[in-house]
C-alpha cells in the first residue's frame, strides 16, 4: 500500500513515508513536503471537450508568466480559475468559452476552461467523469475533475470546481484559502470522488462503486485541516472510522490537526489533541465543566505544535475553536470541531 503524504496544507503532523510504490513519487516543489505525482499513461479514450472559438494562448501565457515547470503552470491556472470563476447556480454554462465570457460555469465548464488554457501552452489534461460525495456524506449525481500531466506519464489530480468555492442555499462563495483540491492525494480523492474509469483512482487496491457508496462519513475539511489522510483512508475502507463534526471556521488557519477520529468521547477516558496554527488567534477546547481550556494551557512543542491531554468528566458537548473576546466579561467560541460526550 502506498505511503501517502498529504501536501496541500503544506505541513502535517504525521509524515507516513515517501511513496515507495512505482505508481507514486514525492517531488520537491519548494513547499516543506513537496507534492505527490502519480504514474499514469495517457488515456487512449477520447475525452469530449466542447469546440472552442477562442485562442487561449495569450491568456495562458499571462496566467503562467514566471512559472518554471509544468507543475507551477498548472498551479497558476488553478489559482486563476479559483479566483475568477464562480459556480453557475443556474446550471446553464457547460463549456470553456461561455465560462470564460461570463466568469461562471458548472464543474464541466471549470474543467473545460482549465483544459483549454493548459492545452494552449502544451500541457496535457484529461477530464475525469464520475460522481462525488457531498459534505454530509451523500453520494450525488455527476461530477467532473481533472488529471493533469506534469511530465510524460506522470501527473496530478485536481478538482478546480471545489477548489474555487462552494454553494450554500443557492449562493456561491469563493474560498478564502484555495489549494486544497490541487495536487490531491489519491487516497483522499477517492473518499469523495468516484471516477467512471478505474484507472483514475490511482490506487494499489481499486475501490468498487458499491464500496464507495458504503463508506460512512462526509470527510469534510479533513484534508483542509492537515489531518493524516492515509489513516483516515485506511480506517474508512475498514469501516472503523467515525468523525466529529467539522466547521469551516479554521480553514486556512489550522495547518495541522491530530485529534481522535471518532464522533463521541467517553467520560473518564483521556484523549490527546494536537494543533498547529498559522494565526495568533486564541485556540481553545471548551466543555460544560471546564468552560474553556485556553491555548496558553496547552503544551507547546519545539515545532510549534500545541498538545493537550483531556479527560471529559460529564456528558454534553466538547468543541475546539477560536475564542473571540466580545467585551471585558464576554466572549464566544467560533467552532471548528464538535464532539459529543457520552458515559
Amino acid at each position: 500500500m502506498k505511503q501517502i503524504v498529504q501536501t496541500l496544507i503544506g505541513l502535517l503532523f504525521c509524515l507516513s513515508a515517501a511513496a515507495n510504490s512505482p505508481s507514486a513519487v514525492i517531488v520537491p516543489d519548494g513547499t516543506p513536503l513537496g507534492h505527490i505525482e502519480y504514474y499514469k499513461l495517457p488515456s487512449e479514450q477520447e475525452h469530449y471537450v466542447s469546440p472552442t472559438r477562442y485562442d487561449y494562448s495569450k491568456v495562458a501565457r499571462s496566467i503562467t508568466e514566471g512559472c518554471r515547470t509544468d507543475f507551477e503552470r498548472l498551479r497558476a491556472i488553478n489559482r486563476w480559475i479559483g479566483r475568477n470563476i464562480a459556480y453557475d447556480t443556474s446550471y446553464s454554462i457547460y463549456n470553456a468559452d461561455d465560462c470564460f465570457d461570463h466568469r461562471r460555469g458548472v464543474c464541466q465548464a471549470y474543467c473545460e476552461l482549465f483544459y483549454r488554457i493548459a492545452e494552449a501552452i502544451g500541457i496535457r489534461v484529461e477530464i475525469v467523469s464520475g460522481t462525488s460525495r457531498d459534505i454530509w456524506g451523500n453520494v450525488g449525481g455527476g461530477h467532473s475533475w481533472l488529471f493533469a500531466y506534469t511530465r510524460p506519464d506522470w501527473g496530478i489530480l485536481i478538482d478546480p470546481t471545489w477548489d474555487a468555492g462552494s454553494v450554500s442555499n443557492g449562493t456561491f462563495s469563493f474560498r478564502k484559502h484555495s489549494g486544497s483540491w490541487f495536487a490531491v492525494d489519491a487516497e483522499w480523492m477517492i473518499l469523495r470522488h468516484f471516477p467512471k474509469d478505474e484507472s483514475y483512482q490511482l490506487l494499489d487496491k481499486p475501490m468498487s462503486r458499491s464500496e464507495f457508496e458504503s463508506l460512512k462519513g462526509g470527510f469534510y475539511l479533513c484534508a483542509e485541516y492537515g489531518m493524516d489522510v492515509h489513516q483516515i483512508y485506511v480506517r474508512a475502507r475498514k469501516h472503523t472510522l467515525t468523525l466529529p463534526e467539522f466547521y469551516s471556521e479554521g480553514e486556512g488557519e489550522i495547518l495541522g490537526l491530530d485529534i481522535p477520529l471518532q464522533s463521541t468521547l467517553r467520560i473518564g477516558e483521556t484523549y490527546t489533541f494536537r494543533v498547529r496554527l498559522s494565526t495568533s488567534r486564541e485556540f481553545v477546547l471548551q466543555d460544560r465543566e471546564t468552560r474553556s481550556i485556553r491555548s496558553d494551557a496547552w503544551n507547546a512543542e519545539p515545532d510549534g505544535t500545541y498538545t493537550l491531554r483531556y479527560t471529559p468528566s460529564s456528558e454534553g458537548v466538547v468543541i475546539l475553536g477560536f475564542r473571540e473576546t466580545v467585551s471585558q466579561h464576554e466572549w464566544r467560541t467560533h467552532i471548528c470541531v464538535r464532539y459529543r460526550v457520552v458515559s
